[in-house]
């Protein structure tokens, strides 16, 4: 019973995240127009496991295309959350006023990141997310057969 209802919930979680991941996965592909940041700030995201706090970086930048202007504040498709440090290294990247590559969804030019594809450690967490998954799916079937 308990295996059923935490693979509900990490399914349900895959969901969720299933937009963005799909964003991070098609983004590598995506034409590439100039931007401009025009700010940004560290966001609290809340705690860790450890209770340690987490946070996001949150940039706010302008590009065009096809002569129309869009704004966006996604940098990457699945964001991290990251202590205090990392984000400021990551802010530091993009300072205002910074020209940058914003990669757009042809589709959709409204959607778009500064940092397309997967990060490393993200594709980490998503390959333990799924093992778990797999292996609560497994153990369900096992308990049925």
């Amino acid at each position: 019973m308990a295996s059923a209802l935490a693979l509900v919930f990490l399914l349900g979680g895959l969901l969720l995240m299933a937009p963005r991941l799909r964003i991070a996965l098609r983004s590598p592909g995506w034409p590439q127009a100039a931007g401009t940041v025009v700010t940004g700030c560290s966001v609290y995201a809340g705690s860790n496991d450890s209770g340690e706090p987490t946070y996001d970086a949150a940039v706010v930048y302008r590009y065009s295309v096809a002569g129309r202007e869009y704004q966006s504040s996604m940098i990457e498709g699945m964001p991290l959350l990251l202590d205090a440090a990392q984000v400021e290294r990551k802010l530091r990247r993009y300072p205002p006023g910074r020209i940058v590559c914003v990669y757009y969804d042809p589709a959709c030019p409204a959607t778009a990141v500064l940092e397309p594809g997967l990060a490393r450690f993200a594709i980490i967490a998503l390959a333990v997310y799924l093992g778990v998954c797999v292996l609560l799916v497994a153990q369900l079937l096992g308990m049925l057969g």
